[in-house]
C-alpha cells in the first residue's frame, strides 16, 4: 500500500470517528437538556397548581368570616347578613353568591315564613316539582330553606328554596352535619354569567356551642352557610405573572371512580399550540371532599425558549476539529513525499558527482602518479562531506516541517483547551455535561499527546370481540395456571352458574386479565390457601351499593350484569396501598421480581370491554376481586 492509499485511509478514518463522536456528544447533550425542559415544566405546573389551590382556600375562608356572625346569641337580620356578604364580595369578585340555609322543623315553618315576609313579601318554603316549575314545598319533618342571599338581584327565583327538597343534595347535607366540615358539590352550571363558566356549592355548618360527637353535631346544629364559586374566576386570579407561561391546563374534578368532571379549560395566551408529547397530572389537595386534579402540556414556545444551544455548539466544534485534524493530516502527507522526492534527486546528483570524480581521478593516475595518494584523500573527505550535507539538509527539513505542524497544530488545541477550560468554570454543575466536557478535555490531551511523539521522532389497540361464555374462559385460564395452584397447594373452588348470557369479549385479552388475578392471588396466598372463583348473573340495581358502582357510569340500573367474583385467603391489601394498586409500576414485589404493571394492563383491559372492576379487602381476611360485563 503507497504512501497516498494510506493517507486516505486514515483520512477517512479520522472523518467517521470524529463526526460520530460529535453527533453522540451533542445528541447526549439534547437529552439531558429536554429532561430539564421537563422537570421545569413540571416545577412550573406545581407553582401554579399551589396559586390556584391557594386562592380556593382563601374563598373559602370568606364562609368562615361570615360564619362568625352565627356563632353565638341570636341569628343576625337580612340587613346585618347582607351588609357583611356585600364587604366579602367587594373583596371577592369570584364569589357568585353567599347565602344563609337554617334548619327549620315543620313545627316552626309557618313562624319562619312570616318573619322573612317583613323582606320578601311573597316569601314561602318551595321545591322544584319534575316540570321544573317552583311549586311550596310540601309539609316534612325539617327544611334547609334558602332564607338569606346576597346578592338578591339574580337570585330571586332561590330564596325560600329547600335544599332538602333534592335527597342527593340533602345526603351531601347531612354529610356535612355528621362530619363537621364543609362540603362542595359538584359542578354546576352558572347560566346568568356573561360568559360560560362552571361553578360550585359548599356548604359551612355551624353550630351552637362547641359540639363534639355526631349526637352533639345533630342537637346543636343551626343551619349552613352556603357560598357559590366561580371556578373560571378563581383560576384567573390565581395567574402568579402577567408574562404568559405557554402552559396549557384543563382542571377536572375525578372523585367519582367512574367518571371525571371537567371543570375549566386554560388555553395559554401565546396561542401557540401544545407539545402533545409532554402530558403532566397534578392532583390538588382535598378541596371539601372533592378530588380535583390539573391536566398540563406545554405549548411548543415553551419548549423552544428553554433550549440551549449547547448540543449544536458541542456537535459543530466537533465537526470543526474533526476537519483540522483531517486537513493536518493531508498535510503531512504531502510534506512526507516531498521530502522523499528532494531525497531521491540529491542522491542522483550525487552519484553523477561520484561519476564525474571518478573519471577525473582516473586521468590525473596517469598524468599525476605522485599525486595519486592526496588526491584518494581528497575524494574521501569530499565524499563524507557531501553525505554529511545531506544529512544536514533532510534533518533540518524535517526539523522545519515538525516545527511547523506543533506550532500549526498546537494553537488551535490550545484555544479548544481554553474553550473546555470556560465550559469547566462557566456552565452549571451537571453530572452529564460535567461527563461530556470531561471527554473533550480528554481527547484535547490524546491530540496533543500525537503531536508531542511526532515531533519527538523528526526530533441508543383494538379489541376482536365476540359473544362467548364466561365459564369456558375462566377454566381455560385455570389450566394455563394449574402448575402453579399445584407448586403452591391452592384449593380452588369452583361456583359457576350454569346457563350464563353471552356477554362480548375478547377471549384472549380477558383470559390474560384472569392470569393476573389468579398469579397475583397464588402469590399472595403463598405455600397455602384456597380460591373461591363464582359466576352469577343480576341486575345492576341490586350491585350498586355492594360495589360502589355509579348508575351514571358505563351502565345503566336497568342493565343485566355478568359478575364474576374471585376470592383469596391471603393476608389482604394494606390500607394505604388501596388507593394504588392500579398506578403503573406500583408493586409490593421484592425488586426484580415484578413489574408493577400486572393490574394496570388489567384494568385497563377491563375498561376496553366497558365492563368495571373492584379489588377490596374481604372481612373474614385475603382479598376479593369483582369484575362485571353487561350481557347481551
Amino acid at each position: 500500500m503507497n504512501l497516498k492509499h494510506k493517507s486516505v485511509l486514515i483520512i477517512s478514518l479520522v472523518l467517521f470517528v470524529g463526526i460520530l463522536a460529535s453527533g453522540l456528544s451533542g445528541w447526549s447533550l439534547y437529552r439531558t437538556d429536554e429532561k430539564a425542559i421537563i422537570n421545569d415544566f413540571r416545577k412550573d405546573v406545581d407553582e401554579r397548581a399551589a396559586s390556584f389551590y391557594r386562592e380556593v382556600t382563601i374563598n373559602l375562608e370568606t364562609l368562615y368570616s361570615l360564619s362568625v356572625m352565627f356563632s353565638e346569641g341570636n341569628l343576625p337580620s337580612l340587613p346585618q347578613f347582607s351588609v357583611e356578604a356585600k364587604k366579602i364580595l367587594n373583596r371577592h369578585d369570584d364569589i357568585k353568591a353567599l347565602e344563609w340555609i337554617p334548619r327549620v322543623s315543620h313545627s316552626d315553618r309557618l313562624a319562619y315564613e312570616k318573619e322573612n315576609r317583613h323582606y320578601f313579601p311573597n316569601f314561602q318554603f318551595t321545591e322544584r316539582e319534575s316540570q321544573g316549575h317552583m311549586v311550596k314545598a310540601k309539609d316534612r319533618s325539617e327544611y334547609y330553606p334558602v332564607y338569606y342571599v346576597e346578592p338578591v338581584k339574580g337570585n330571586e327565583a332561590a330564596i325560600g328554596f329547600d335544599l332538602a327538597s333534592n335527597s342527593v343534595r340533602r345526603e351531601t347535607l347531612e354529610k356535612s352535619i355528621r362530619n363537621a366540615r364543609p362540603l362542595a358539590t359538584a359542578s354546576i352550571k352558572l347560566v346568568q354569567e356573561n360568559e360560560t363558566q362552571k361553578g360550585f356549592l359548599v356548604f359551612l355548618p355551624i353550630y351552637k356551642g362547641n359540639p363534639s360527637t355526631v349526637a352533639e353535631y345533630h342537637l346543636n346544629f343551626r343551619g349552613f352557610i352556603l357560598g357559590v364559586f366561580r371556578i373560571g374566576d378563581i383560576f384567573r386570579n390565581s395567574v402568579l405573572s402577567e408574562h404568559p407561561m405557554g402552559i396549557n391546563m384543563i382542571l377536572r374534578d375525578e372523585t367519582s371512580d367512574s367518571d371525571y368532571d371537567t371543570l375549566n379549560f386554560h388555553i395559554s395566551r401565546t396561542g401557540i399550540p401544545a407539545n402533545e408529547s409532554i402530558v403532566y397530572k397534578k392532583y390538588l389537595p382535598d378541596i371539601s371532599g372533592r378530588k380535583w386534579s390539573i391536566t398540563a402540556k406545554p405549548t411548543i414556545s415553551y419548549i423552544s425558549v428553554r433550549r440551549s444551544r449547547l448540543p449544536v455548539v458541542v456537535f459543530f466544534t466537533g465537526i470543526i476539529l474533526t476537519l483540522i485534524m483531517s486537513l493536518y493530516i493531508r498535510f503531512i502527507s504531502r510534506q512526507t513525499a516531498i521530502i522523499k522526492q528532494n531525497v531521491v534527486e540529491r542522491t542522483q546528483r550525487l552519484s553523477e558527482v561520484n561519476l564525474k570524480l571518478v573519471k577525473t581521478q582516473k586521468e590525473l593516475k596517469i598524468e599525476q602518479e605522485r599525486t595519486k595518494e592526496l588526491l584518494e584523500m581528497r575524494t574521501e573527505e569530499l565524499r563524507e562531506t557531501q553525505l554529511q550535507l545531506f544529512q544536514a539538509e533532510k534533518m533540518d527539513t524535517i526539523g522545519k516541517l515538525s516545527a511547523g505542524i506543533a506550532h500549526e497544530v498546537k494553537n488551535p488545541l490550545a484555544v479548544i483547551q481554553l474553550g473546555i477550560n470556560y465550559f469547566q468554570k462557566s456552565l452549571h454543575k451537571d453530572e452529564d455535561i460535567d461527563g461530556i466536557i470531561q471527554d473533550m478535555d480528554n481527547a484535547v490531551h490524546r491530540a496533543d499527546s500525537v503531536i508531542k511523539e511526532l515531533v519527538d521522532f523528526s526530533a441508543s389497540r383494538q379489541l376482536k370481540l365476540e359473544k362467548q361464555e364466561l365459564n369456558p374462559v375462566i377454566g381455560e385460564s385455570l389450566l394455563l395456571v394449574n402448575h402453579e395452584l399445584t407448586k403452591h397447594n391452592i384449593n380452588v373452588e369452583m361456583r359457576l352458574e350454569e346457563n350464563l348470557p353471552f356477554i362480548e369479549i375478547d377471549r384472549n385479552k380477558l383470559q390474560q386479565v384472569f392470569i393476573n388475578v389468579l398469579m397475583n392471588a397464588i402469590n399472595a396466598m403463598g405455600s397455602k390457601g384456597t380460591l373461591l372463583i363464582r359466576t352469577y348473573t343480576g341486575e345492576l340495581k341490586n350491585e350498586i351499593k355492594k360495589h360502589n358502582l355509579s348508575s351514571t357510569g358505563q351502565f345503566r340500573l336497568t342493565n343485566n350484569i355478568v359478575v364474576i367474583e374471585i376470592e383469596d385467603t391471603g393476608p389482604g391489601i394494606n390500607p394505604e396501598d388501596e388507593n394504588k394498586i392500579f398506578e403503573p409500576f406500583f408493586t409490593t414485589k421484592k425488586a426484580g421480581v415484578g413489574t408493577g404493571l400486572g393490574l394496570t394492563v388489567t384494568e385497563n383491559i377491563v375498561r376496553l370491554h366497558n365492563a368495571y372492576i373492584d379489588i377490596k379487602n374481604r372481612k373474614e381476611g385475603g382479598v376479593i376481586v369483582t369484575i362485571i360485563f353487561k350481557a347481551t
